[in-house]
């Protein structure tokens, strides 16, 4: 996360440097900085947590109880990912189980 902010503010001084600010005027553009960036990273950015914090409240809780079940209550649970099956309503959960030794790739699926 602070690679990617960092890179983020490396190119924003970047397009704020003196050369570049000559060249946009000379384009007949302003000399403010380009705001379209911004704001499609603001979306992105919008977007993922969105979709996170739909991720957690809709299979969060179900699909921990069944990795617990499935792998055991020596690991904490974070969801990755997850995808509906061919039939309907089947749902498969991948979580990443993690304690102090261990890092493993678990699945769970169930129909709801």
């Amino acid at each position: 996360m602070l690679v990617w902010f960092g890179f983020a503010l490396w190119i924003y001084q970047a397009v704020r440097a003196k050369p570049i600010l000559d060249a946009r005027a000379a384009a007949g553009r302003t000399r403010s900085p380009p705001w379209t960036g911004f704001a499609c990273g603001a979306l992105i950015f919008a977007y993922s947590l969105g979709s996170y914090l739909m991720l957690e409240a809709r299979y969060g809780k179900e699909a921990r109880i069944l990795a617990q079940q499935a792998y055991g209550k020596n690991y904490a649970y974070q969801i990755r990912g997850y995808s509906y099956g061919r039939t309907p309503n089947h749902v498969f959960v991948t979580l990443d189980g993690y304690n102090d030794h261990e890092l493993i790739k678990a699945q769970v699926d169930w129909k709801w």
